[in-house]
């Protein structure tokens, strides 16, 4: 049995005693997660202003409040770290890719380490996006395992800045770390050939899609939306996508933030057929693709968000004829520029040195 408690009874900051769910018996926090300011404000924008708790975990913490606070009672209260949830999320990956191979369904355990990732991602979203960045300067390969936990990272941040409620970000999340799940029914020798895809090699890509939403059929947590989005997340609003030439409204926001998420996290890692871009290029890049083939709103708030961040942060660019400098967007246009020691220059310049590193 589970009680009602209001929601500004928890103290922000500090990590929470017990699991918290929302009316409808949905995990909203997990123990020893830090509730934090902006967090229980995103819930009491969704109108949700109390929660409930097992009877069992108010007894607990009322033994556990009657006795003193040792080191060792401390040391369990003590939130779990970025790094460690990725490394499980990264062992998590790769049970589901044995798995997949045999269709077989997706462990519950998975679910419940996605929720406790988002949970910990829009707590601090710059925390958040500088980890982002730090992860991925230090995967230049794409790796399988990473590249569906990186596109899950972005995803939860494009989630928050389009300001989706965190059922539908978890959702995406879901749909973000599973939605290549298809690809380890196409043989390993096409999705590794440097040269050009066949017809026949690249209908077989084409499939991977379907491939995912047979595998995760077999899997009772998955809900609807997030097969859908899994099925869906190479189709173009142009109607030019696949695995069915889908248009519009048939794609869902889901599968909208999962095509640019993994657009721009597969276009930033060496493949065996293509090197690396820079993270500023591929914005403008994304940016033009988005009239017609991908969401405005969401390469739009892609494209504030991490130039902004880079701006705010003053990060140092690296350019190819030597030069360095920061990032300087222009308030009315918001047109980028990088602001060198030896010189202004304009990124959609084709004279632009080309980018070589962000620090």
């Amino acid at each position: 049995m589970k009680r009602s408690i209001s929601l500004d009874s928890f103290q922000t900051g500090e990590p929470i005693a017990a699991d918290i769910f929302d009316s409808q018996n949905r995990l909203l926090l997990k123990k020893n997660a830090v509730l934090t300011e902006s967090f229980k404000e995103r819930l009491k924008a969704n109108n949700i202003n109390e929660v409930f708790i097992t009877i069992e975990a108010i007894k607990n913490m009322k033994q556990a409040s009657s006795q003193k606070n040792t080191p060792q009672t401390q040391k369990l209260l003590v939130s779990r770290n970025y790094y460690d949830l990725y490394d499980d999320l990264v062992y998590e990956q790769q049970k589901i890719k044995i798995r997949a191979s045999y269709i077989k369904p997706i462990q519950t355990n998975f679910s419940i380490l996605t929720k406790e990732f988002v949970i910990l991602m829009l707590q601090d979203i710059e925390t958040s996006l500088e980890f982002y960045l730090q992860i991925k300067k230090s995967q230049p390969e794409y790796n399988y395992k990473s590249h569906h936990i990186n596109t899950a990272i972005l995803a939860i941040l494009i989630g928050h800045w389009l300001r989706l409620n965190v059922y539908t970000i978890n959702e995406i999340a879901v749909v973000a770390m599973l939605h290549d799940v298809g690809e380890t029914r196409v043989p390993q020798k096409i999705l590794e050939k440097a040269t050009y895809l066949t017809d026949e090699e690249w209908e077989e890509i084409k499939k991977h899609p379907l491939y995912g939403l047979e595998i995760l059929h077999k899997t009772d947590w998955i809900n609807n939306r997030e097969l859908y989005g899994v099925a869906t997340h190479h189709e173009r609003l142009n109607g030019k996508g696949y695995p069915n030439g889908f248009v519009g409204s048939r794609i869902p926001i889901h599968s909208r933030v999962v095509a640019v998420s993994s657009i721009f996290n597969t276009a930033t890692t060496d493949r065996v057929y293509a090197k690396r871009r820079d993270y500023i290029q591929l914005l403008l890049e994304l940016t033009e693709r988005s009239y017609g083939e991908l969401d405005v709103k969401v390469t739009n708030v892609l494209y504030n968000g991490l130039a902004d961040f880079l701006q705010r942060n003053n990060k140092t660019i690296l350019l190819s004829n030597g030069d360095k400098g920061s990032l300087q967007r222009d308030k009315e246009s918001s047109e980028l520029s990088i602001l060198g020691q030896n010189g202004i220059y304009n990124v959609k310049d084709p004279q632009c040195p080309r980018i070589l590193n962000i620090s």
